[in-house]
């Protein structure tokens, strides 16, 4: 579930800036109003927010014919011809800044020297691509731009949702590629076993994490399929336990050309009859996509979110077939679930994957007492505690002085010890958490750690709520079933949230900005949580 913080208490306050079109001339235009968005509008939140700037624009401009030239991967009109304006055209094809420049020069050609347009999102330098633009007014548009409440906005966003989720996913294949279903003779029930080659090309422990749904359904059609698979390193924790994996290589980026050539090696002569690339970022992924074309794996599938600059024609040179799913359209281990689709048979999509979703985690025995260790050594022993992750790597974060103050509310409010975890690389964030910590007090133990991947796995199964950012830490307790808060940024809740009815994402409903929720906030939605029995035998009491 994912809530606004200002269900929770007011907002802090904040400048949000200038109102845009602020440098619209006064008076304002009369006559055809050429409106460029330069940023392709392929998410609700970007569709949202350009519909607000319109409306703002059509209040500051009442008598120009505005006319907005707006280019996205969704195809269907309806939701654009929603949109506040009385006309739409569609910009095209982009590859590249040649292109954009390119359709500037040909709007500036064709209003005439006198006429004069609206840029919406443009880039740093676009007064280099066209130097002879004429520009009445720009405004910027990105995932924290203020969004339109109107019931009309309402509506064209629903009927943009509708077109990504319609459109997604979209599949190309090559010339000469496979038709049907991975081998007839492989199909499940046979007794054959294909052997299919897994990559994952996302280098974070939820990416990671995002696989074990695909790997569960790979065995449920193909029970006796033989996996390989080639992932980070922190898979060797996370997935070494997975019977459904025959085969683990792992591989960090920075190993280079010596660690492409030692999977390369162990992989050579494997005999795939599909090899599947989950996220497949080409630059990434190129030299195992390359490496599997070279050895003739007969279904070579790929999943990428939709580019401009890759096109729809054709998928990347060295696969079979490729996927474009709209960014935010749903959530990651499903969408993952989609790379099987060429090798199934044919299937209406809305009876597929029905199952459970979940990601997963077979934690080895061994790290069990190890855990308990900790817990003992910190005299928490079986007394319930929190654990609070403040770290993360691809989302903003919410302030280190709001994680070692909520953590000494905890404390307070609910008697909870707090166990402060962070991984390698956040020694810095885990000492100005725990400096942050002397402005308060403690009223139970908090310590500041950083524990493995697998004793951190078995401190959540016990623990009786995590608090972290958007992060790794999440999904793994997902895997491990505890209940979670975390901060999160609006366009990425559709993508990364994880399933379970327990896990609450806050978001900033004011500027989308994860770092302006407040502690008082967050501390009301961990109460709401208690209240509603998602945190087990907790309650709150007067802080000391």
């Amino acid at each position: 579930m994912s809530r606004p913080a200002s269900d929770f208490g007011p907002p802090a306050a904040r400048s949000l800036g200038a109102e845009p079109f602020s440098d619209l001339p006064v008076p304002v235009p009369v006559g055809v109003l050429d409106v460029v968005c330069l940023r392709p509008i392929q998410h609700v939140l970007e569709y949202e927010g350009l519909y607000g700037l319109l409306e703002t624009l059509r209040e500051r401009a009442p008598r120009a014919d505005i006319v907005l030239h707006v280019r996205s991967a969704v195809r269907d009109p309806a939701p654009f011809e929603r949109l506040p304006v009385d006309r739409v055209e569609r910009l095209g094809a982009w590859e590249g800044r040649g292109d954009l420049a390119a359709a500037l020069r040909r709007l500036a050609a064709g209003r005439g020297a006198d006429a004069s347009c609206v840029l919406i999102a443009p880039p740093a330098a676009w007064r280099r691509l066209v130097p002879g633009l004429r520009v009445a007014a720009t405004a910027r548009l990105d995932f924290h731009t203020a969004p339109a409440w109107s019931p009309e906005c309402a509506q064209g966003s629903a009927l943009f949702v509708a077109a990504v989720h319609r459109e997604s996913p979209r599949w190309v294949a090559a010339t000469g590629a496979p038709e049907g279903p991975l081998v007839p003779a492989l199909i499940p029930g046979t007794g054959a076993a294909p052997r299919i080659l897994i990559h994952q090309a996302r280098f974070h422990l939820g990416d990671t994490l995002w696989l074990t749904p695909l790997l569960r359904e790979v065995r449920r059609r193909f029970r006796s399929a033989e996996l390989t698979l080639v992932a980070p390193a922190c898979a060797r924790e996370v997935l070494v336990g997975n019977l459904r994996v025959n085969g683990l290589h792992c591989y960090d980026p920075e190993e280079g050309e010596e660690g492409r050539r030692r999977v390369l090696a162990a992989l050579a002569g494997g005999g795939f009859d599909a090899a599947i690339f989950a996220f497949a970022r080409r630059h990434e992924s190129r030299w195992l996509a390359e490496a599997a074309a070279g050895w003739g794996v007969p279904y070579r599938v790929g999943l990428e979110y939709h580019d401009p600059a890759h096109g729809d024609g054709v998928p990347w040179a060295p696969l079979t077939h490729e996927s474009r799913f709209f960014w935010g359209s749903m959530a990651s281990p499903r969408m993952l679930l989609h790379l099987l689709d060429p090798l199934l048979p044919p299937e209406p999509l809305e009876h597929r994957y029905r199952g459970d979703r979940r990601t997963e985690l077979h934690v080895p025995e061994a790290a069990r007492p190890r855990a308990a260790e900790v817990l003992e050594g910190l005299g928490i022993g079986r007394d319930p505690f929190a654990v609070i992750c403040p770290g993360g790597a691809s989302s903003r974060r919410w302030p280190a002085a709001s994680f070692a103050r909520l953590a000494l509310l905890l404390t307070g409010h609910f008697g909870l010890h707090v166990l402060i975890e962070g991984g390698p690389g956040e020694e810095g964030l885990l000492a100005e958490v725990e400096e942050r910590m002397k402005e308060g007090r403690a009223w139970r133990t908090v310590a500041v750690r950083s524990d493995p991947l697998d004793v951190l796995a078995v401190l959540l199964e016990r623990a009786r709520l995590l608090v972290a950012n958007d992060s790794g830490a999440i999904h793994l307790a997902e895997a491990a079933a505890a209940p979670t808060l975390y901060f999160a940024q609006r366009e990425k809740l559709c993508h990364s949230h994880p399933r379970t009815s327990a896990c609450w994402a806050l978001f900033d409903d004011v500027g989308n900005d994860p770092a302006a929720i407040t502690v008082e906030q967050a501390l009301g939605a961990v109460r709401r949580m208690v209240r509603l029995g998602l945190v087990r035998g907790l309650a709150s009491r007067a802080s000391r």
